[in-house]
């Protein structure tokens, strides 16, 4: 799942969705081929765990030492789940998903890492190959199936707001 460093690198920038949590990451290789390593890439992630399934992440895993918090570090909050292993970390103003904190885990292939959301990137609107998809299996909590409940039938009990047409 993690790459081995290559021989260039880049750093990227990148922030909530409100900008009070601004962030740089270091990534050799980098998301993106260059002409001198056109074969070097690191791997964005699609993982399938419950959280990221249902925020969309697409993630990298960089060692925390490649991370460097700019601005609003302390305006993150955490989540934990499950075996509570990672700390999801969001900012406290926005609610923006910045990645995870996984250096309570231990040495993680060659050091402690973190979770980096490259969709808070700066330059987010540039697009990646996703070329990984980390599969946990189906723990993701099922729910209740709308069936055939269409407009008009019912279905806006479920809706939290009030709904107009």
């Amino acid at each position: 799942m993690f790459p081995t460093p290559g021989t260039s690198s880049e750093t990227y920038q990148g922030n909530c969705h409100c900008g009070a949590v601004q962030y740089k990451v270091t990534l050799s290789p980098p998301l993106f081929p260059s002409s001198d390593a056109p074969y070097e890439r690191w791997p964005v992630i699609n993982c399938n765990c419950s959280i990221c399934k249902r925020n969309g992440y697409s993630l990298v895993h960089p060692y925390a030492q490649n991370v460097e918090f700019v601005q609003g570090k302390d305006n993150l909050t955490e989540y934990r789940f499950n075996r509570e292993r990672c700390a999801h970390i969001f900012c406290k103003t926005c609610g923006s998903s910045i990645g995870g904190d996984l250096t309570a885990a231990g040495d993680i292939d060659g050091g402690p890492r973190m979770i980096m959301n490259v969709s808070t990137r700066q330059d987010a609107m540039s697009s990646f190959e996703l070329v990984l998809i980390h599969d946990i299996g189906s723990h993701v909590p099922k729910y209740r199936s709308w069936g055939s409940e269409i407009p008009g039938s019912g279905w806006e009990k479920y809706h939290a707001g009030q709904i107009r047409v």
